[in-house]
């Protein structure tokens, strides 16, 4: 029995076409993998120039990315630099911070010495995308700007607008030192007016990791009492310190 010409080459785009199909399920479900159980490790860098001698004071942070939430880790020693007969003092910092997508919730947990603070609030960056582009550690980014949350805005410290370098290739609305709500997980955050720097040093997926409990510590109603370095109300906050120490 002869086969038309025809025919077998239907048949030959019906197998291709299966193929396609087949490869493209595989892809899909590698990518649901590539997207979960992520930890990011970041370099957080500052310039400390108004020294004797300007020096760099670097830090690991790490952020752990599951279907659900990622959960930020900020770990700054206080440390004493010396040079010749000068010393400065910089000062630390701690904190833990999830942010949840399906509620687009943040909760932090700020440890200062034996007692812990915490709020909640919901992230409301304004961000604009811009078409500026380039490459971190094998990874397209792009360039998006915002203002900067550290300090409060009428601060002479005040560190201006954010940039924030996201990829698209790890499709979550995550990132370091707070900043969220990018169709991508941010990679590096710089600064208009400051020194600081948030580089990603290493990516890891399929991560095993323990996720910290923020639920601990006494809530504070605004949440840049927790942000601010010096706290928006330190009055309060030094009392609600004191008063804890008691119990």
């Amino acid at each position: 029995m002869k086969i038309r010409k025809s025919t077998i080459i239907f048949l030959l785009f019906l197998i291709i076409s299966m193929g396609f199909a087949q490869v493209k399920k595989v892809c899909q479900k590698c990518e649901v993998k590539k997207t979960n159980n992520i930890l990011v490790t970041y370099e957080h860098t500052a310039i400390i120039s108004d020294f004797p001698k300007p020096f760099v004071y670097k830090i690991k942070t790490n952020l752990f990315i599951n279907d659900s939430l990622a959960q930020y880790l900020y770990n700054k020693k206080t440390k004493i630099v010396r040079s010749g007969n000068y010393q400065t003092k910089v000062g630390g910092q701690h904190y833990i911070n999830n942010y949840y997508f399906d509620k687009k919730l943040m909760k932090e947990q700020r440890i200062m010495g034996n007692n812990t603070i915490r709020a909640k609030w919901t992230p409301d960056y304004h961000w604009t995308i811009t078409d500026e582009t380039k490459t971190i550690n094998g990874f397209r980014v792009r360039k998006a700007v915002g203002n900067s949350i550290e300090v409060d805005p009428d601060d002479p410290a005040y560190f201006g607008k954010v940039y924030a370098w996201f990829t698209e290739e790890i499709p979550v609305p995550a990132g370091p030192d707070r900043y969220v709500g990018l169709p991508g997980l941010i990679l590096e955050i710089e600064y208009e007016k400051s020194t600081r720097k948030t580089v990603v040093s290493e990516i890891k997926f399929n991560a095993k990791y323990k996720l910290k409990d923020v639920n601990g510590g006494i809530e504070v109603a605004d949440k840049d009492d927790v942000i601010f370095y010096f706290h928006k109300h330190p009055k309060m906050i030094k009392k609600i310190l004191k008063k804890s120490s008691w119990w």
